[in-house]
C-alpha cells in the first residue's frame, strides 16, 4: 500500500504519515499504521468526515490535563468508542511534577525541553508506545498540541527502534516547520503566540536528541528498555509498523 505523507483534513495542520520509510535493513514502514497530527478538537464537521476515512482506530492524546480541558476532543472521552475509534489521554507529562512544569517553561531551547521529556517522562513515554502495540488493528494516531515536540519525541523513538535512519527522522521532524507556519500566522494574528522561534522543527533539534540517544543509552531501544519496556514490546513495535 502506497499513500501520501501530509494528510490534508480541515481544521488540522499537522497531520502525516510516517509510512513508506526505508529502515536499515531494507524494508519499509507500514503506510497508515502510524500517523501523527497537531490537536484534533479543531477539526470541522467536513475534516472529521476525512477522518474518518483514514483508518485510524486508535487516537492516543499526549496533551495535559489543562490543554485538553480547553475543548472537548471529537473522539474522548478517555476510553470512549466515537466511530469504532477508540481515545486515550495519556499526558506525556506528568501534571502534577510542578517542578517538571518549571523546567520546561525555562528551557532555553528545544534541546534542551526535549532532554527534560526523556529524563523525566521515561515511564510515561513507554506507556504510549505500549498504546501503541496493544491497541487493536488498524491505524494508531498520536497528537499532542501542534504535533511537533511531545509527539515528535515520541514518533522519532518509535522510528529510531524500528530501524530507520536518523537522518530519515530528522528530515520527518522537519516537516513540521512548513506545515505550522499558518496556524501560527493565525494565532499570532488574534494575539495568541509570541516569538515564531518556538514553532521551530529544526533538524540539528533532532540530529541532538538522537545522537545524544546513542551516547547516552545505546540508541532508542536501549531508552525505552530503560523505560520499562520489554524486548518482546519492542520486538512487537517492529512488527506492527515495519512492512
Amino acid at each position: 500500500m502506497t499513500g501520501e505523507r501530509r494528510i490534508v483534513v480541515d481544521g488540522c495542520f499537522n497531520v502525516r504519515d510516517v509510512g513508506g520509510y526505508e529502515t536499515t535493513d531494507g524494508r519499509r514502514t507500514r503506510w497508515r499504521a502510524l500517523l501523527r497530527s497537531d490537536d484534533l478538537c479543531g477539526l470541522t464537521p467536513d475534516g472529521l468526515e476525512t477522518f474518518k476515512t483514514l483508518g485510524v482506530r486508535s487516537i492516543i492524546d499526549v496533551r495535559g490535563l489543562e490543554e485538553a480541558a480547553l475543548a472537548p476532543h471529537p473522539f474522548g472521552p478517555p476510553g470512549a468508542d466515537v466511530a469504532g475509534v477508540g481515545y486515550w489521554h495519556w499526558p506525556l507529562r506528568d501534571p502534577a511534577d510542578v517542578a517538571l512544569e518549571r523546567a520546561v517553561q525555562a528551557a532555553p531551547n528545544m534541546v534542551e525541553t526535549y532532554r527534560l521529556y526523556l529524563q523525566h517522562c521515561a515511564p510515561r513515554i513507554a506507556a504510549i508506545v505500549r498504546g501503541f502495540v496493544k491497541a487493536p488493528a488498524g491505524g494508531v494516531l498520536i497528537h499532542c498540541q501542534v504535533g511537533k515536540d511531545r509527539t515528535g519525541v515520541t514518533v522519532a523513538l518509535m522510528l529510531a527502534v524500528c530501524g530507520v535512519p536518523s537522518e530519515t527522522i530528522v528530515e520527518d521532524y522537519a516537516l513540521s516547520e512548513g506545515y505550522l507556519r499558518p496556524l501560527y500566522e493565525a494565532r499570532r494574528a488574534a494575539g495568541r503566540v509570541g516569538a515564531w522561534d518556538a514553532w521551530r522543527s529544526e533538524p540539528g533539534t533532532m540530529r541532538m536528541l538522537l545522537a545524544g540517544l546513542d551516547r547516552e543509552h545505546g540508541g532508542a531501544g536501549g531508552y525505552l528498555l530503560g523505560a520499562g519496556l520489554t524486548s518482546d514490546e519492542l520486538s512487537r513495535v517492529r512488527a506492527r509498523l515495519v512492512e
